[in-house]
């Protein structure tokens, strides 16, 4: 007898077989990429959006039309410090500004780091037609405390224009840096022949000396090194700027691999110049709500908006503009925006907070927006983000009935799991493990942050990049 099937369900049964294999859809699945995300990239997945704009308006504060304003509460992680990161408006990495002389700590860096690949350091004299003998230090003091324009294009010079874009902004994860303008004339696409030399102490001499440091000459030549590249303009984000301040400020407590190849009396005294830089625009705010003794430590700048800021290498400053300001015939031009990037410390508490903006100059732009900002993050939750440090912990993820199985291998008794901006979700032990279940996430890359306690404290942190498929 010959079976009759329904017409139905063998249309149903054609349709499916004619389907190529490869174009049926697949189960979701999670995957480990072969290589950790960047640290700027995890910071990309882990910033909370929205909630600070929210939370500054609950609190007085008020975000311009096309601000960028990035905040990050500094809180205590496993054997360093983490951080809880925010944006509004644009956001942290938005380049819809000019940085003007908010590079200039960067440029600083970077000039120590070239330096120190030659075996020197800020007390290296420096000398060239292109420059009277000083030392680099005399030179990037001035470029933040001051923001003098000359020395900032001679901290570029003795860096390397080619250094700076190539070797060091991508070394050090700077991803949206791009250096290439001058701000007082000195042309920083060449660097002209000059020369360097410091003296070194590199150990004793015999006891006979009477035990007196023993002190080599280093000296050396470079000749002239034109770009290879050519760099029109000066780019930077918000995120990359507060970076910078805080491996600067945060030199001694965060892991060796994120700390700047520099030394530790430059790192004393880059610290003592951000801390002494002027305009501090956070200040008046800080000190309205934390007090006279608040610490505001780094690097601002103006931008005029001239109509094409890629061409206006030799007009930018950070000396305030005068706010009364003047009246002038023609078009009136667009008010000053002001950027900042800077570690405020409350000495009395130990809370420390990163802020950077853009806005205005005036006393109703960033001088008015600190105050709100800490008021704002100290109502906001979020993700902490460090390096992987503390007790072991083994990470293995699943994804199944469109939930992510979470199968950690820790002593820890006390675990909270985190995807991406998500709240935290406490693990039970099951079968000699710690598991956790939590909503499979769209598909993409995620991060996991695990999380383990012991009597109230983090002793364990693990970040684990994952990609989901097919959900």
């Amino acid at each position: 007898m010959t079976r009759r099937w329904p017409a139905a369900l063998l249309a149903i049964l054609l349709a499916a077989a004619a389907v190529p294999a490869g174009a049926r859809q697949s189960a979701p699945s999670v995957s480990v990429p072969d290589e950790p995300r960047s640290w700027r990239d995890r910071a990309a997945l882990v910033m909370v959006h929205g909630d600070l704009f929210t939370a500054l308006q609950q609190t007085g504060g008020r975000v311009e039309p096309g601000a960028e304003i990035y905040a990050a509460e500094v809180v205590p992680g496993v054997g360093q410090p983490a951080l809880v990161m925010f944006d509004a408006g644009q956001g942290a990495f938005s380049q819809g500004f000019w940085p003007a002389s908010s590079v200039k700590l960067i440029a600083a860096v970077a000039a120590l780091e070239s330096a120190g690949e030659r075996g020197f350091d800020g007390e290296a004299l420096v000398s060239g037609a292109w420059v009277a003998e000083r030392t680099i230090r005399s030179i990037y003091e001035p470029a933040i405390i001051n923001s003098d324009n000359h020395a900032y294009d001679l901290l570029v010079r003795i860096a390397g224009i080619d250094y700076l874009n190539r070797v060091f902004a991508p070394a050090r994860g700077l991803g949206s840096l791009t250096i290439g303008s001058d701000y007082s004339g000195t042309s920083v696409l060449v660097t002209p022949a000059y020369s360097m030399r410091e003296r070194i102490r590199v150990g004793q001499v015999p006891v006979a000396m009477r035990g007196q440091p023993l002190e080599v000459t280093n000296d050396q030549s470079f000749p002239r090194q034109g770009a290879a590249y050519w760099y029109r303009s000066n780019n930077v984000d918000l995120f990359d700027l507060a970076e910078t301040v805080r491996r600067v400020m945060l030199h001694d407590e965060i892991p060796e691999d994120q700390r700047f190849a520099i030394a530790d009396t430059d790192v004393a005294a880059l610290q003592a110049a951000l801390c002494a830089a002027e305009p501090a625009h956070f200040e008046y705010g800080a000190r309205r709500l934390l007090g006279d003794d608040v610490e505001v430590c780094g690097k601002s700048g103006w931008w005029d908006r001239t109509p094409d800021p890629e061409e206006a290498t030799t007009t930018t400053t950070t000396a305030a503009p005068d706010e009364e300001g003047g009246e002038g015939g023609g078009e009136e031009a667009p008010p000053p925006l002001c950027i900042d990037a800077a570690l405020i410390s409350d000495p009395d508490t130990g809370r420390r907070v990163v802020l950077a903006a853009t806005g205005g100059c005036g006393g109703a732009g960033l001088a008015a927006l600190a105050e709100p900002a800490l008021k704002a993050l100290s109502m906001l939750d979020g993700t902490p983000l460090q390096e992987d440090a503390g007790i072991p912990i083994g990470v293995s993820l699943e994804a199944a009935d469109g939930m992510l199985r979470v199968r950690m291998d820790t002593e820890s008794s006390w675990v909270s799991v985190r995807v991406d901006t998500g709240g935290p979700v406490l693990a039970a032990r099951r079968d000699g493990a710690m598991e956790a279940v939590l909503p499979l996430p769209a598909n993409g890359p995620h991060l996991l942050v695990v999380t383990a306690h012991a009597y109230g404290l983090p002793v364990g942190y693990r970040a684990v990049d994952f990609d989901v498929s097919g959900a």
